[in-house]
Formats: C-alpha cells, structure tokens, sequence
C-alpha cells in the first residue's frame, strides 16, 4: 500500500517515483504435493506449495507452475516462476515409475495322435498371450521329457515316439521391460495328452 500526501495549496504539475518491492523465490520454501507416481499414459501435475516466511503464496497471483517430462516413466519437473511480486523461478522434480505390464496368458490343455506320433512331432499352441507390451519369449520350467516349447512362438512340441498317456510341462511366459513397463513373467502349467 502506498500513501501520497499533496499540499492542498499547490497547484503546479508533481511527479512521485518509488520502486516497487520484489522478492526472489530462492528465498522461498517450496515443496510438491506429490513427488512419485506410477506411469499410466496421463500427464503428472503435482501442485506446489510456495511459502515465503509466513507467508502462502496462491498459485496463479504469485507464482505459475508448468511441467516437463510429465508423461513418461522417468523423472519429471515442476518449474515454478514468480509472478507479481515475486521474482526467479525454482524447479522441483518428481518420478513416475515404469507401470506393472498388463500381461494376460491363457493356458489350455490339448491332445496329440499317438498314431501320428510314431511318424514325426507333433506341434501344438496351447497358450494365448495378450496385453504384453514388452516383446514376449517362452521358457520351460519343468515338465516330461518329451515335450519343449518354442523360444519365440510359446507353441508345445510333442516328440516323435511318444506313447500313449498324459504329460505335463511348465512354461515361463515373459514380457520384456519397455521405457514405461517393468518386465514380468507369468507361469503356466499345460497338460498334453496323447491318444
């Protein structure tokens, strides 16, 4: 508040000059509201809390606030600037991390000719995969001697000479890691029988 006090009597031009008060938001306390996140596709915007001595500052009159890398699994950044009376900008980051894939795997039982089998393997796609956004490969974790799995494709190979009776194997369906998802591994039993 400024306060101008004119002789009554006078009634030539005047001029007044002052300089207004300013103050640097260095000398500011400022904090996020939220300093992690988990990435999810949408753009993070933690507010500020901006407190100069016992002062709050209100967002939009003393101060703005405008993000970088706010989307992506990384770390992000608030950039506070001063705004009115305040001067100098101050940056905050945060971190969004990579997601937990969304990774779905079905698994189904199937059958092989024990007639075919005396002539040659018998190949089978027992799982579906879907959601995966990381690339998808297979391992076998246990199971019959007799059957593998494909590193790349997940579909069961039954070996030629097989007899006659049911098998199982174990198979480790992984997703890879991606900029936003963590890797994850599934596991998934299947019964093969042959007839």
């Amino acid at each position: 508040t400024y306060y101008i006090k004119v002789n009554a009597n006078y009634s030539g031009p005047y001029s007044i000059q002052w300089a207004a008060v300013t103050y640097s938001l260095a000398n500011a306390e400022t904090t996020l509201a939220r300093t992690s996140y988990t990435y999810n596709g949408k753009a993070k915007k933690p507010s500020a809390v901006v407190t100069y001595g016992s002062t709050t500052l209100q967002q939009g009159t003393d101060y703005t606030v405008t993000y970088q890398n706010n989307v992506k699994a990384g770390t992000g950044t608030a950039i506070i600037k001063g705004k009115g009376h305040y001067t100098g900008t101050v940056k905050r980051s945060f971190v969004i991390a990579k997601a937990t894939q969304p990774l779905t795997v079905k698994a189904t039982n199937r059958t092989a000719s024990a007639k075919t089998l005396k002539k040659k393997s018998v190949t089978v796609a027992p799982l579906s995969v879907s959601r995966a956004k990381g690339k998808v490969t297979y391992t076998k974790a246990s199971g019959s001697a007799c059957l593998t799995v494909g590193k790349s494709t997940g579909k069961v190979t039954v070996k030629k000479g097989t007899k006659r009776g049911t098998y199982t194997i174990k198979v480790k369906v992984r997703a890879a890691a991606t900029a936003n998802y963590k890797a994850r591994t599934v596991t998934r039993t299947i019964k093969v029988t042959v007839k």
